[in-house]
């Protein structure tokens, strides 16, 4: 049946489509080298060589479905089978032209990275990084300096006559989410959202190559939490780690059979084309300053290796600090999964918690590093996310990026070979097909921290930067989250807090996961009796001589000074410090009696249960004034 196809060009190839799409139209006499076509898809392959999440795939085929949206089979690089879930629904070309047309372009062997590019006199510049890493943005940012659009989010490569990487051009089109069409001033040059009902949008190139063109250098975008810029290029080996890390949908390969050609691909890349390392603040910085410093690096020449005392403290593969466990020990095995939970509302003594276990399996002969604490596997990452799954997680509703995450834990689970403690600040809810966000398979148990609200909120205040209204209003919100930025995107997934009395007892009353609530007041007053206590639940024995260890290194007072003195990798721009008091009843001090009224009324019930309400009430009953603007004192005169 004819569905009124027509001929488009994308990535050096011909193009016919039954389905529209935001592609530059090709000549219709021209033969076509990919055939997209509306059919049916099986729900299954019969033999996959790999099953992982939304995709399956063997040697010539590969399929994925995205629930309520659409199933797609490719087949030998050349069909492309499109069953949508309803007519008209946008959705079905914005996965179509990113994770599906990526297997295409493998099936072909054309090399994926996840990056935009742009065509300068000298060749192709590749900016290449996760989802959230604000590729999109530099991209337009670059192009009204004048600079040409190769690709945005895709970059395909092929070698040349001479074996030099060539980037392929993709469609002039960008994919922008809201905040960054405000920032750039582009309001008047977007053209319909990428999916109904996000705020991402999508806007026409200004100028766009048409041709290939050789490859002169790729950045990889990273992030610190410091002020400014840096610009420093790896070591050989590490330059191809920050490749790899960056290849678009990297594990389909495998599955299709050209793991080896992908492997090959990267070398050639990362011999003949030079890398360097972009850094920026997490938060982001004006984006034009971001432009100027590129186009300073590429005017000024590309920055040279670095090695001997003048190196960077590089680290292969992902820019954080890999998880540490135990060597020694064995953690209970009453429950089958490899997973202890360290769950906490955020502000209530999780990073405290962590720094006292990383004391006690290591056991070495000084504090443990705070830059490299158990309990980040970085479960809550995008890259993550988007690397297990094969599904672009910006491209995903919130709702649909949480429905999804339980597949993500027992994927990850499955790699851990020991067992772990994992940091999460989610509530522990159910997801709209049942399953909970935590699944019992991959839990053996959950150590959950409880703090009294009314410490938390101003906790909180500090740690955001926030009035302390603010931190009080969040505290008592159903819909609040982390990492959820209103019309953008963060470099984490969206956490679902809810309100504190719901973020608590979602992890209390589910019913399925074996809890321990260590409470944040006890952990202060007796820190070795409290810790002990997380130690039996975890399954291990306490040994006297190393819990005492640990509860001296992981002391308040030693963490401050080790943040002062060398920086904390996990604080955010917004505060002064991260380990800021740690203390209980500031609260007093800072909260007007309206936020405290505020807190009893959304939280009441739960403060009860664990002995918070009482003292709060007291508060309000023999008259203390409170503090009267409810703000934050200047942290100067906390020392």
């Amino acid at each position: 049946m004819d569905y009124g196809a027509r001929h488009y060009a994308a990535y050096g190839l011909v193009i016919r489509s039954e389905i529209p799409l935001p592609l530059p139209l090709a000549s219709p006499t021209a033969d076509t080298e990919v055939d997209i076509r509306i059919g049916a898809v099986p729900d299954t392959l019969p033999k996959p060589r790999v099953r992982r999440g939304a995709w399956e795939a063997a040697p010539g085929v590969f399929l994925m479905v995205v629930d309520a949206v659409a199933r797609y089979l490719v087949r030998d690089g050349r069909e492309i089978t499109v069953q949508p879930a309803r007519d008209g629904d946008a959705s079905v070309s914005a996965f179509l032209l990113g994770s599906v047309l990526a297997a295409c372009l493998k099936q072909r062997g054309i090399l994926t990275l996840h990056a935009s590019a742009i065509a300068t006199d000298s060749g192709a510049v590749l900016f290449a990084g996760h989802s959230g890493s604000g590729k999109s943005t530099l991209l337009a940012a670059l192009l009204d300096r004048g600079h040409e659009m190769l690709c945005d989010d895709v970059v395909g490569i092929v070698p040349n006559g001479g074996g030099h990487p060539v980037a392929l051009p993709a469609y002039p089109r960008l994919r922008l989410w809201a905040d960054a069409v405000e920032s750039l001033g582009w309001n008047s040059r977007v053209q319909g959202r990428v999916r109904e009902g996000m705020e991402k949008y999508l806007a026409p190139a200004p100028r766009f190559r048409e041709a290939p063109i050789t490859v002169r250098g790729v950045f990889t975008l990273m992030h610190h939490n410091k002020d400014g810029f840096r610009i420093d290029a790896p070591p050989r080996g590490a330059a191809f780690e920050q490749l790899l890390g960056r290849i678009y949908r990297k594990r389909y390969a495998h599955g299709l059979g050209q793991g080896r050609a992908q492997f090959r691909a990267l070398v050639a890349l990362a011999g003949r084309a030079p890398v360097a390392r972009l850094v920026q603040p997490v938060w982001r910085s004006p984006i034009y300053a971001l432009a100027d410093e590129v186009e300073a690096c590429l005017r000024d020449g590309w920055p040279r290796l670095i090695d001997g005392a003048n190196a960077s403290p590089w680290r292969t593969g992902k820019s954080r600090p890999r998880l540490k466990v135990a060597e020694h020990v064995a953690l209970r095995e009453g429950n089958a999964g490899p997973i202890v939970w360290l769950a906490s509302y955020p502000r209530s003594g999780n990073t405290w918690l962590r720094a006292l276990l990383t004391n006690y399996l290591e056991d070495g002969d000084g504090p443990a590093s705070i830059d490299a604490l158990v309990g980040r596997l970085d479960f809550q990452q995008r890259e993550v996310f988007d690397d297990q799954l094969g599904l672009p997680s910006s491209d995903l509703t919130a709702d649909e990026i949480l429905r999804a995450r339980p597949r993500l834990h027992e994927l990850l689970a499955a790699e851990l070979r020991r067992p772990t403690f994992v940091k999460v600040h989610d509530a522990c809810l159910r997801t709209a097909g049942g399953s909970l966000l935590f699944p019992s398979s991959v839990t053996c148990g959950a150590v959950y921290l409880v703090r009294n609200p009314l410490d938390v909120a101003v906790s909180n205040a500090h740690f955001w930067n926030w009035s302390i209204a603010r931190s009080v209003a969040e505290l008592c919100r159903p819909d609040a989250a982390l990492s959820q930025p209103v019309g953008g995107i963060h470099h984490v997934l969206p956490q679902p807090l809810l309100t504190w009395s719901g973020h608590v007892a979602s992890w209390l009353d589910q019913g399925e996961l074996p809890v321990h609530v260590a409470r944040y007041e006890n952990l202060l007053a007796n820190p070795a009796a409290a810790f002990e206590e997380v130690l039996r639940f975890a399954g291990l024995e306490p040994e006297a001589g190393r819990l005492s260890r640990a509860v001296e290194r992981a002391h308040f007072e030693r963490l401050r000074a080790q943040e002062k003195r060398s920086g904390f990798f996990e604080k955010p721009p917004t505060a002064r410090l991260f380990f800021r008091s740690g203390g209980a009843g500031a609260w007093r001090d800072e909260l007007s009696r309206d936020q405290v009224r505020a807190v009893i009324d959304a939280n009441g019930p739960i403060m009860e249960r664990f002995g918070y309400l009482g003292e709060a009430k007291a508060f309000l009953a023999d008259g203390s004034p409170g503090a009267t603007q409810g703000g934050i004192r200047d942290e100067r005169t906390m020392e």
